[in-house]
């Protein structure tokens, strides 16, 4: 990146901004990658705000690492070479991984930045569990196809009371049937057919799994690695999500022969060896001790605590940091998994900076952590 590429990069943003590529090499030092990016900064960061991440990178005098498109990430950070080479040995040994800890220790953050080192972008897949997220989302299940699919006008997809079947038949024409009213078909007279509304639908891991497979068959053990990252793992039913697929996940039974049918369409369905499962936890959420354990004893387990002396945080909020956490450990015990992580006090520059975050983050998770209880909050 040279002093007479400002122009170039002005000019090639000012004419369509939304099809440029900033390509950012690695040919330059740390050294001069901020004195050029206090350049950089100074003509173009109020404008582009997609352009954030590189501005941070550059503040802290690091070497970009990817080449993207503006609009998406920037840059992919790394992690140190001590821990990648812990979290690779894990994960080789187990086929998938957990990141656990209090909230803010970095879990999501470092589990991306893994994947990304661990293999390509295009063989990374996420998806983030929630309490409603179900087998059919995951693994697949019937889902109704939109009206742009089917060829159809839009047919009213409103809930049909039992005993309104009929008229609603006369009134809609382009409906498709049976209904089913209380685990019973309902047919209408006269009506005319408009074809399926609904097909089987492939969710997200059946979809990596089978993309695994395929690269896995073409090139056997030099085939890519493909991760699935599951963000807050723990939100889920996880038994209930991954169904009878729980057995899979074990490293030994990654073959033909232990497939196994799935629930909707009886396909025999097996994992390939080159997948690889990311996840985090939130241990102030849920404790190991609640963990199923066939889940459990599937994954390997990272713990992630707070870290007061993080190269990100100034040394007198470290202070802070750590005087915080010790007053919750010395209330009780069982507090382990209720600390304050790092990332809260993470560039954070000056004392007002410091008052926000607290007013904004901090004592509103002390206060969830001690609701009915401000003796210990205090």
């Amino acid at each position: 990146l040279k002093e007479s590429d400002m122009d170039t990069i002005m000019d090639t943003m000012s004419i369509d901004s939304t099809k440029t590529e900033l390509g950012v090499g690695r040919n330059f030092t740390s050294t001069e990658a901020v004195k050029m990016g206090t350049k950089i900064l100074g003509a173009i960061s109020e404008s582009f705000e997609s352009l954030q991440p590189l501005r941070t990178f550059l503040n802290q005098g690091n070497n970009l690492t990817t080449r993207s498109v503006i609009g998406h990430d920037m840059a992919i950070p790394k992690i140190s070479n001590n821990l990648y080479k812990e979290l690779q040995k894990s994960i080789l040994n187990k086929q998938q991984i957990i990141l656990y800890g209090p909230p803010g220790t970095g879990k999501t953050w470092t589990a991306r930045a893994f994947a990304h080192q661990f293999t390509d972008k295009k063989c990374i897949k996420s998806v983030t569990f929630h309490p409603s997220y179900t087998y059919e989302d995951f693994v697949e299940g019937i889902r109704p196809k939109l009206p742009e699919e089917t060829g159809g006008e839009e047919h009213g997809a409103e809930p049909v009371a039992p005993g309104a079947v009929a008229e609603h038949a006369q009134n809609q024409t382009n409906v498709s049937f049976p209904y089913f009213v209380e685990g019973h078909a309902q047919t209408g007279a006269g009506h005319r057919e408009s074809g399926e509304r609904y097909e089987m639908h492939k969710g997200i891991f059946r979809k990596i799994a089978e993309d695994a497979l395929d690269a896995y068959k073409e090139n056997g053990k030099d085939a890519e690695e493909f991760v699935l990252f599951i963000d807050e793992i723990n939100r889920g039913n996880i038994p209930k999500i991954f169904g009878e697929l729980i057995t899979l996940l074990e490293k030994d039974y990654r073959d033909k022969r232990h497939a196994v049918e799935l629930a909707y369409t009886q396909h025999k369905f097996h994992l390939p060896p080159n997948l690889f499962i990311v996840g985090t936890m939130n241990t102030a959420d849920m404790s190991l001790v609640q963990v199923d354990t066939a889940l459990r004893r599937r994954f390997a387990w990272r713990e992630m605590m707070p870290d007061h002396t993080h190269k990100e945080i100034k040394a007198e909020y470290g202070k802070i940091l750590e005087k915080i956490n010790k007053n919750i450990l010395g209330i009780r015990s069982d507090l382990r998994d209720k600390q304050i992580g790092h990332t809260y006090f993470m560039n954070i520059k000056n004392p007002k900076q410091l008052q926000q975050a607290f007013k904004d983050e901090i004592i509103p998770l002390l206060q969830d952590y001690f609701y009915h209880d401000y003796e210990d909050l205090a």
